[in-house]
């Protein structure tokens, strides 16, 4: 049987190892030496998430995937 395709994009919580900025919304949301952050995969790179808006693309992730498993939950 092969593996089943995974829904989840790549990513990683993170320590920032330099000052950097937040790729959803740089000017407003500096992420400090030390900070804890979300990477997320793109392309061959990885753009660094703040906290605030780690936790509303999680959250947003979490409500969409239950929503889904909803729909075919309540099809069986």
């Amino acid at each position: 049987m092969p593996p089943l395709k995974k829904l989840m994009i790549s990513c990683r919580p993170a320590r920032a190892g330099r000052k950097r900025k937040c790729y959803h919304d740089p000017k407003r949301h500096p992420i400090e030496k030390g900070d804890l952050l979300l990477e997320v995969r793109e392309g061959l790179g990885w753009n660094g998430y703040c906290i605030e808006c780690a936790i509303a693309m999680l959250r947003s992730s979490i409500d969409e995937l239950s929503k889904l498993h909803d729909e075919f939950n309540g099809k069986h």
